[in-house]
């Protein structure tokens, strides 16, 4: 009896550690894979961070001259032509062969309110948050600069709106109520006192408790159905729950960055989105899982996201400005060019895409530059991968092997490759002159063997 009880028990404690090594298994799997997905992203927004330098820099793209030691100069002339000739491909000046993009160049005059329509929600009538970044980092004439832009943008919102200023203080992690809802009609030079007093402190960096306090400010009786938040920031995150619960660690200081990196878009998943109050957040810095944090902030509340660099600070009002911009206005000094490849893999055949906006200036004549920006949108996915395997082959003529899931039927149409997803067929332009592909009906992993011969790009699968 006793020795079938021992058998018995040996038994359980054998199917207990089996059940705990699948456990743990499965965890270094689950976190394997999220490492590969958060890696995949990094190298993903570097490459969009280098491509559009690249385009805005080397005088083989749009650069025509550098002004300074770092302004970007784009030709007026060589935006047209860039237009005319890559409008539905991307530049050989800066092709890749893993993605596909597509760019938008605006040029403003921002003595009054010019350009597209940005903003989702109706212009005029809003009630809006600006949150600034006053934290350690900021201090000197970096957070002078950001007061001016900020003055700067009380200048050019619409006289019907309201604007609040949330900053940070109260402590490391407090984010207090600077400024409280004031219109502009009425109060515009009592905003911009207000501003012009604000302080820099030697505190942390409470995005997340910023969030909350404009959210708190936006839900309050009397505030208008129209409503947004513009968040500035040059950090990360240093006040999240996750820091508190580490003994040791002071909240609020650079002890926090690494337990708080990834916590505010966890935030803005689970407590923004779906909120109906977009959140357009400008990041100054190269400072990648900061920029990875507020972009997404933004993608998950409907706003849009901005990144400038240090040299760049300047052009922040204008950033400001371009954020509650109305409808575009009848004005010649207006203007937008478009080129590359629009038409891009979708649904499941899309991996990610990143979006990325930098100031440039463009030269409209010899003795006249004008302000913009330059936008890019980069597309990773399958049509991506198979067109872009087939311009490396035609361009360097050597042979790759591949392989890549095909989500829906894809074939050769003319010069592109195009895809059929139930009915809507997407059609990616390569730019090889001579391609044979029999096409894929089927969706699966395929083995791609791409081989030049004759001036002519096989496809064999």
């Amino acid at each position: 009896m006793k020795a079938s009880s021992a058998f018995l028990i040996k038994g359980v404690y054998l199917i207990l550690l089996i059940i705990a090594i699948a456990i743990v298994t499965n965890q270094i799997m689950s976190v394997n894979l999220t490492s590969k997905e958060e890696l995949d992203k990094i190298t993903m927004r570097k490459e969009t961070n280098d491509i559009l330098e690249t385009l805005i820099s080397s005088e083989k793209c749009l650069a025509t001259e550098k002004m300074g030691s770092t302004e970007k100069v784009i030709n007026i002339s060589t935006l047209d032509e860039f237009q005319s000739k890559y409008s539905d491909i991307e530049p050989a000046c800066a092709r890749s062969y893993e993605y596909g993009y597509y760019v938008k160049i605006e040029k403003f005059n921002f003595t009054r309110i010019s350009g597209s329509y940005e903003p989702k929600i109706p212009p005029g009538n809003r009630d809006i948050v600006l949150i600034l970044d006053n934290s350690l980092s900021m201090r000197g004439k970096r957070f002078d600069a950001v007061k001016s832009a900020a003055i700067e943008f009380i200048s050019c919102a619409d006289d019907t709106d309201r604007v609040a200023v949330v900053s940070f203080g109260g402590g490391y992690c407090g984010a207090d109520e600077s400024i409280p809802m004031t219109s502009i009609s009425t109060g515009k030079d009592a905003l911009t006192g207000q501003i012009d007093s604000l302080f820099d402190t030697w505190h942390g960096t409470p995005l997340i408790n910023s969030l909350i306090k404009a959210e708190e400010i936006l839900s309050r009786p009397g505030i208008r159905d129209n409503k947004m938040i513009i968040l500035f920031t040059d950090g990360l995150e240093s006040c999240c729950e996750a820091c508190k619960n580490i003994p040791g660690f002071e909240i609020g200081t650079s002890d926090c960055l690494i337990p708080c990196e990834k916590s505010l878009c966890e935030f803005a998943k689970s407590d923004l989105k779906g909120q109906g109050v977009p959140v357009y957040s400008i990041y100054l810095g190269n400072e990648t899982t900061g920029i990875e944090q507020t972009n997404c902030t933004s993608e998950q509340t409907g706003g849009k996201f901005y990144k400038i660099d240090e040299k760049d600070i300047e052009i922040l009002g204008k950033l400001f400005c371009r954020i509650v911009a109305r409808e575009r206005e009848t004005n010649e000094d207006y203007q937008e060019w478009f080129f590359g490849s629009n038409n891009h893999s979708i649904d499941e055949a899309l991996t990610n895409y990143v979006t990325v906006s930098m100031p440039v200036s463009i030269k409209i004549t010899d003795t006249k530059t004008q302000p913009g920006l330059a936008t890019i949108r980069l597309y990773k996915g399958e049509l991506e991968e198979l067109v872009g395997s087939i311009d490396r082959t035609c361009e360097t003529g050597l042979e790759t092997n591949k392989k890549i899931y095909i989500s829906y039927p894809v074939k050769l149409d003319g010069n592109s490759i195009c895809m059929n997803n139930a009915g809507k067929m997407n059609c990616r332009k390569f730019a090889c002159k001579s391609v044979k592909f029999d096409g894929i009906n089927t969706p699966g992993m395929y083995d791609f063997d791409f081989k030049k011969e004759d001036n002519t790009v096989k496809v064999i699968v």
